[in-house]
């Protein structure tokens, strides 16, 4: 039995909160993987995965950073920014590609 607090304090029980937890899905890291992989095309798609729970984060982060491109100058900016506060984030990028720049 799960228990939660009401705005009035009171101690209130709710059983079916145990209930969702037992029941949720297992997907085994190897599978959220191979899905993750096959989406690394659709960086939209690929940044709501992330979003799941922490394993889905774990596996697409790592995805989403390996090959980075950009076609405006607007956009490296901000992703400058990002990877200068997140230094995390930077060892994951192994691809950056810029040729979307123009030379003028």
């Amino acid at each position: 039995m799960s228990l939660f607090f009401s705005r009035q304090s009171s101690l209130i029980a709710y059983p079916q909160a145990i209930e969702v937890k037992r029941n949720t899905p297992y997907i085994p890291p190897e599978i959220i993987l191979v899905i993750l992989n096959m989406l690394s095309d659709d960086k939209k798609t690929l940044a709501s995965c992330a979003l799941v729970n922490r394993t889905f984060n774990l596996h697409a982060i790592p995805i989403l950073y390996h090959t980075i491109s950009f076609t405006f100058p607007l956009t490296f900016t901000r992703f400058a920014d990002t990877i200068y506060c997140v230094t995390e984030c930077s060892s994951l990028i192994r691809h950056l590609d810029l040729s979307g720049f123009s030379t003028c």
